[in-house]
């Protein structure tokens, strides 16, 4: 399922380097390269060239000139009225995923401590997360409300892993999320991210 985030969703994990060569090839390249590995999806919505050149501090036309190559080669289609988005590609439709490359792993496995603890509550970006809710609650069938699959809600699993590969550039599919709910000044949640083979 791709997400769509409606308003150009949350910001992209594209860095420029003005020590590093030319800007505009640095954007083109990253954004080729997220749409090759598949955390940015067909269909998926890209921020507006205002957007976008506003967070990385460049020119607006730098931006428009990257969409334009990026455009003309295939990887993002336009439309009037529903902005730039990525364009299928490759013969699968863009469905077949690159494997991660693979990291040695080290002697003896890492226990993985899932005790309750108090989080970095500075870091929750509730912006984002005030987003998703008002998003999430103006479809939501009262159905929804029950218990689901133990491993959470499979929507809110996309959603989540989604989100995490735009921005923090993981390969996290829903199948790979669990979604872990209880009571602490309301509902918190928690992503596992296992590890892929």
């Amino acid at each position: 399922m791709t997400v769509d985030w409606g308003r150009g969703g949350p910001d992209l994990l594209v860095a420029v380097d003005r020590d590093a060569g030319p800007l505009r090839t640095q954007i083109q390249d990253q954004l080729r390269a997220a749409i090759r590995d598949q955390r940015l999806g067909a269909g998926e919505r890209l921020p507006s060239t205002r957007r976008l050149a506003e967070l990385l501090e460049v020119a607006r036309g730098t931006v428009v000139d990257v969409y334009e190559q990026l455009l003309a080669e295939g990887y993002l289609e336009s439309t009037v009225g529903s902005g730039t988005r990525v364009a299928a590609i490759g013969s699968s439709g863009g469905s077949a995923r690159r494997a991660p490359v693979v990291v040695s792993a080290p002697s003896s496995p890492r226990p993985v401590d899932f005790e309750y603890g108090i989080p970095d509550l500075r870091s929750v970006p509730l912006s984002d997360w005030s987003w998703a809710v008002s998003k999430a609650t103006q479809t939501l069938p009262t159905a929804a409300l029950g218990d689901e699959d133990l491993a959470g809600s499979r929507n809110l699993r996309e959603v989540v892993t989604a989100y995490h590969r735009r921005v923090r550039a993981g390969w996290a599919t829903a199948e790979d999320a669990i979604i872990v709910s209880g009571f602490r000044q309301g509902l918190a949640f928690a992503l596992a991210t296992l590890a892929r083979q």
